[in-house]
């Protein structure tokens, strides 16, 4: 009966983050999410709960967990967004849950196409649908115009993206269905149309791993590249962010090259850098609270790796980069050029924009992560025996599996 029970709350937990893709389009209101949300955390403590936890990662969230604590004792509050108190905690427990339970994740995908599909489908008619409403686009720098879909914005409506062209590759990967590559098409556009440069690179590195699972073949894959790279040239040359390129690249306008390529940010990186070196040692080692960076800056520090050494400390910056680089080169032994191509991904978002304070992109990166595995896997002669063998296993007998298996890989 418990175990019953607990595959349907896996089926919760799951079906929450099917339909964030589409929620985070259609409405800019946060209050559907944090339903959604709290779902997944309800539903994610009922799944490990009276479960075998793996040592490792009890020692890693326990210590992670730790650090959280004083980082707080450090937070001068009222937070100016109380959702920091819950992006990096939950970017740790999700990729340690995943790469804990992958094989748990992959029957599920598995057992249910139908729905994958029907999700890309639905968000993809949405946002297809206002392509053609002059209400989607909206006026920025030097009175360009940009796509932001219903929420008018790309910073909505990429990370959306990013979790539907992952929900693509699962289908690409998982079900071989190749003609959903088509459906790469709106969240490309997005990119393109949008007035974020970062989003851009991010979805280019996605689409190349959509791509290479498509032809599943280096020769082929290479041998379309060029005019791959040619048609994504014309079209970036007639879109309002390539004034923005151009911006970048031109010497006669305000601020150094770098000024220009962060937009800025990188002012406000050393101030928060400068700011952090004279804290107290305790503050570097653990944080010097949530809101550190908004106290010096007025404004989040727009980079991962220096948000997080802000306000969580050395170990938390420490653990957040183990726990990533992890999950991503663990996948070099599937494909070189593919682990390449989703850490430029991660890294870039990380590094200019920000990767984990972003749902929807921490929600579909680790789906990338089991398309290029299990691409790998099904395109060996045992693939449809894999499989096979996949589904017939009982949830509990996969999560034993998968506990084991990660025990004496370590």
């Amino acid at each position: 009966m418990i175990d019953e029970l607990r595959i349907k709350v896996f089926d919760i937990f799951m079906y929450s983050i099917m339909i964030f893709p589409i929620m985070t389009v259609v409405t800019d209101s946060g209050i559907i999410n944090k339903i959604l949300f709290g779902l997944l955390i309800a539903s994610y403590i009922l799944i490990v709960s009276n479960k075998k936890i793996k040592k490792k990662t009890f020692i890693i969230i326990f210590i992670m967990i730790l650090g959280y604590l004083i980082s707080i004792l450090n937070t001068n509050f009222p937070l100016v967004s109380y959702n920091m108190m819950f992006y990096y905690p939950f970017i740790i427990i999700y990729m340690l849950f995943i790469n804990d339970y992958k094989e748990r994740f992959i029957k599920w995908f598995l057992e249910n196409e139908k729905i994958v599909r029907l999700v890309i489908k639905i968000w993809t008619f949405i946002v297809g649908i206002s392509i053609f409403m002059p209400s989607s686009y909206y006026i920025k720098e030097g009175g360009e115009m940009y796509f932001g879909s219903f929420v008018n914005t790309i910073f909505r409506l990429g990370p959306a993206c990013i979790l539907i062209m992952a929900l693509v590759l699962i289908s690409i990967s998982l079900y071989k269905r190749k003609g959903d590559l088509i459906y790469t098409l709106i969240p490309m556009y997005s990119f393109f149309m949008g007035s974020s440069r970062t989003y851009l690179v991010v979805g280019i590195f996605i689409f190349l791993i959509a791509l290479y699972i498509f032809f599943n073949d280096k020769m082929k894959f290479f041998f379309t590249l060029i005019p791959t790279i040619i048609v994504g040239g014309l079209i970036i040359v007639n879109t309002s962010l390539y004034q923005k390129i151009l911006f970048t690249l031109d010497d006669s306008q305000y601020g150094d090259f770098w000024f220009r390529v962060t937009s800025g940010r990188s002012e406000f990186w050393e101030n928060d850098l400068i700011a952090w070196s004279n804290v107290s040692v305790i503050k570097k080692v653990f944080g010097a609270g949530l809101d550190f960076t908004h106290e010096v800056s007025n404004l989040w520090a727009h980079n991962d790796f220096i948000e997080i050494l802000c306000a969580n400390g050395v170990v938390g910056l420490f653990i957040y980069v183990v726990v990533m680089l992890k999950s991503i080169l663990k996948e070099m032994k599937r494909s070189y050029m593919l682990t390449f191509f989703v850490f430029i991904a991660w890294f870039f978002n990380a590094f200019f924009n920000m990767h984990y304070t972003y749902f929807c992109c921490v929600l579909g990166f680790p789906f990338i992560l089991i398309a290029i595995d299990m691409n790998t896997k099904i395109n060996n002669s045992s693939s449809e025996a894999y499989r096979e063998q996949l589904k017939d296993k009982t949830s509990e007998e996969i999560v034993d599996a998968d506990i084991y298996t990660s025990e004496t890989n370590n």
